[in-house]
């Protein structure tokens, strides 16, 4: 039988790409069963809902997406440089992560129509998502600078500017100039710090 923790990735990496590339309705527990060979009755020993599976999903895609953050910001030399990372990976995600961008208008569209009786549910598994981003943004905020004041505000700022940029990269024809704009919130932020 495999380790616990390797079927649990083999479980979201195989119900991630279903959603990724069918939406979020997509990843279902007899569909991770056929793709990923593991009978439904060991799927729901983990995630017993469809549900709880698709927001484990998202919690997992979300903490991937944060350790590659991470670790590109290890490789930048200078307080600039990883700046500039970090502001340029939350403006710019929906450039390089388009497909996970309507998994979250998925979930916003539920929460906007009240569409079932998990929105509630929903509405706190999704806070708690945005609070791994928002958190992540403040401890390096911490990292770079000290004495750093209102870091928790500055990061949830940075976390819904993040949000307009990809919804913007939704209905723009010609996308924003992430560069340019990540440049602009770095000396900003830069000056405030």
């Amino acid at each position: 039988m495999q380790n616990r923790t390797v079927q649990k990735r083999l479980i979201l990496e195989t119900a991630l790409r279903q959603m990724l590339t069918g939406g979020y309705e997509n990843a279902t527990i007899d569909s991770v069963s056929h793709i990923s060979a593991l009978p439904p009755k060991q799927i729901r020993q983990h995630y017993p809902t469809e549900e709880e599976l698709r927001m484990a999903v998202m919690e997992y895609a979300a903490s991937v997406w944060l350790a590659s953050v991470a670790e590109e910001l290890e490789q930048k030399s200078s307080r600039h440089e990883k700046l500039y990372t970090l502001i340029y990976r939350y403006i710019a995600g929906s450039e390089s992560h388009s497909d996970s961008l309507s998994l979250y208008v998925d979930l916003w569209k539920r929460i906007r129509d009240k569409a079932d009786e998990a929105v509630p549910w929903i509405k706190v598994e999704l806070e708690k998502i945005y609070t791994q981003y928002a958190c992540f943004f403040q401890k390096t905020l911490c990292e770079l600078f000290t004495g750093v004041q209102n870091e928790e505000q500055l990061a949830w700022i940075m976390v819904v500017i993040s949000d307009g940029f990809h919804i913007q990269s939704l209905i723009r024809d010609k996308q924003p100039d992430f560069d340019q704009i990540a440049q602009t919130l770095c000396k900003m932020l830069e000056h405030l710090l």
